[in-house]
């Protein structure tokens, strides 16, 4: 049933260029970020109003796994490596323009997605904070529960448009997800990973172009070299993350493999068809 999502996939002849940004192209820092958008082809809401085909892709970024270890750490922020979830409520709650959005699985014209404010967020989760002016928020790095965030939800945004004969894959917007212990689970101490907000990419990035990755000596030890002299932005938007996808557009597939297929045995088919988008995406590049 769920492959009836990818018809389509590869039904017309894909021209794409990768969504990262690499240090190679020789791009001087001192551009603004629309500027490196632009020579990508754009920021992810403006690709998306005009391509023709696309498909939402949601995956879960763990800490246990050594590639996504640059989303937790430092653990604390320094001056040019920041933690990414400090980085996320510092810039929602400090900058106006920047949109948070309440996390919900299913996204339609019927149901769109629900702005919020961050402090709506941090209220719901206990996490306390200072008012600054009539908008802004500033959030105490000792109460930053950073040590409760092991996972990210990814949105991405795999596209085709045949107007500008382009396609590609965007990271479209992050979600940190809390790690919490219900009252009905103290005595277990079961813990509930609970999504806190949806942050568009778009808008930290400015952010994260200005942060250098932070590498564990174990990082370091199996990483690619390239790896090292990336910026945050550029680590997240070529997708050297690894996770695994929890759905696709409005389908979860916890609610769709059959009897006798094991959940990863689904996400293994979705790979494979994404990464025949992907390798069409490159060959007509």
């Amino acid at each position: 049933m769920l492959l009836a999502l990818f018809v389509g996939f590869l039904s017309n002849p894909l021209n794409a260029q990768n969504g990262g940004i690499s240090k190679a192209e020789e791009i001087s820092m001192s551009a603004s970020f629309e500027d490196y958008a632009k020579l990508k082809g754009g920021m992810t809401q403006d690709i998306v109003s005009t391509s023709s085909w696309k498909r939402t892709v949601y995956r879960t970024v763990s800490k246990d796994k050594l590639m996504n270890s640059l989303f937790f750490n430092p653990v604390e922020s320094g001056d040019k490596e920041v933690n990414l979830f400090s980085l996320l409520i510092n810039v929602a709650g400090e900058q106006n323009d920047v949109p948070v959005y309440k996390f919900q699985y299913t996204e339609n014209d019927k149901n769109p997605l629900q702005p919020t404010h961050i402090s709506a967020i941090l209220k719901q989760h206990s996490i306390p904070y200072t008012t600054k002016g009539s908008t802004n928020i500033s959030v105490s790095n000792s109460d930053l529960p950073t040590n409760r965030v092991s996972t990210y939800h990814i949105k991405e945004v795999w596209y085709f448009d045949t107007k500008t004969n382009r396609g590609g894959v965007k990271v479209d917007a992050i979600c940190p997800v809390l790690d919490v212990v219900k009252a009905e689970d103290r005595s277990t101490g079961k813990v509930t990973k609970v999504p806190m907000c949806w942050i568009p990419f778009d808008c930290i990035a400015p952010y994260l172009l200005n942060t250098t990755v932070y590498l564990t000596d174990e990082m370091k030890a199996k990483c690619n070299n390239s790896i090292k002299d990336q910026t945050m932005f550029e680590y997240i938007a070529n997708r050297h993350y690894s996770g695994e996808i929890y759905q696709v557009d409005n389908s979860i597939l916890a609610e769709h493999y059959k009897a006798g297929e094991s959940l990863a045995e689904l996400q293994n088919t979705v790979e494979a068809w994404l990464s025949a988008v992907e390798n069409n995406f490159k060959r007509f590049k």
